[in-house]
């Protein structure tokens, strides 16, 4: 590996969340590490992130920069200087398609300019969804669309989340059962296996049994359900508890995993 690197990450809930995902996982093979990845948010809010971390750190041929886009039907607005999202409107479902994949050009354009190492994923596939399939203008439509986009509908093939086992609810330790739909962090080290194994850890199996074990063990000793749903506990702040030893700061990941 290439020393004096930094890692940018760009992405909603499964690039930053409350447990180690990817981009905290990979990070300790970078001397900095930039996590702009935000909960519930779309495709709009992150093509502006990574414009703006661009504009704030000048991104370089040296860095690493991957992007993780979100559902193509979130919808981001910036009202009085807060970003909201919200899920789209379905009249206005072709025209939020359109934008995300011209915001999705435009980024790999700028990399490719730039001349860094650079990855794009996304979380789900383009599919209509049901009750828009009901119109066959909209069919059409958003066929379209898709062909005109092809190379980045390939290049994004196949998404996130049917690398996830969405098997739920998944048992950990002390028999805690785990609902939530965000990857585990083992779930996670297998993304990293298929998308980036350059930056797989060693002792990836180890590594991804200690760290689901401990997402289980703060949650029983906290004395939360057994049934946990994590978006009702969103008061345990990961930044104060320990992963693998480790805690996650702003600039660094947990820098004892590889």
């Amino acid at each position: 590996m290439k020393s004096n690197r930094r890692l940018f990450a760009f992405g909603c809930s499964f690039t930053n969340w409350i447990w180690p995902t990817w981009a905290d996982i990979i990070a300790p093979y970078f001397d900095e590490y930039y996590n702009y990845g935000y909960s519930g948010r779309g495709n709009w809010y992150i093509y502006n992130m990574l414009l703006n971390a661009d504009k704030t750190y000048k991104f370089t041929k040296d860095d690493t920069v991957i992007v993780q886009w979100s559902e193509w039907t979130r919808v981001d607005e910036l009202i009085d200087g807060l970003w909201t999202s919200d899920i789209l409107e379905k009249k206005y479902e072709q025209d939020i398609l359109n934008r995300g994949f011209a915001c999705m050009q435009s980024a790999n354009n700028m990399l490719k300019y730039i001349g860094c190492e650079y990855y794009t994923m996304s979380l789900n596939d383009f599919d209509l969804p049901k009750e828009s399939k009901l119109n066959k203008s909209y069919v059409l439509t958003h066929s379209r669309i898709l062909e005109n986009y092809q190379d980045i509908v390939d290049e994004l093939d196949p998404p996130i989340l049917k690398y996830l086992d969405s098997k739920r609810p998944i048992k950990l330790y002390n028999d805690v059962e785990l609902y939530n739909l965000h990857p585990l962090p083992s779930e996670h080290i297998k993304l990293i296996r298929l998308k980036f194994p350059q930056y797989l850890p060693r002792n990836d199996k180890v590594i991804a049994a200690v760290l689901d074990n401990q997402l289980a063990r703060v949650f029983y000793e906290n004395q939360l359900s057994k049934f946990v749903n994590v978006d009702d506990n969103l008061s345990i702040k990961w930044q104060d508890i320990e992963w693998y030893g480790c805690k996650r700061s702003n600039k660094q990941g947990f820098l004892n995993v590889k």
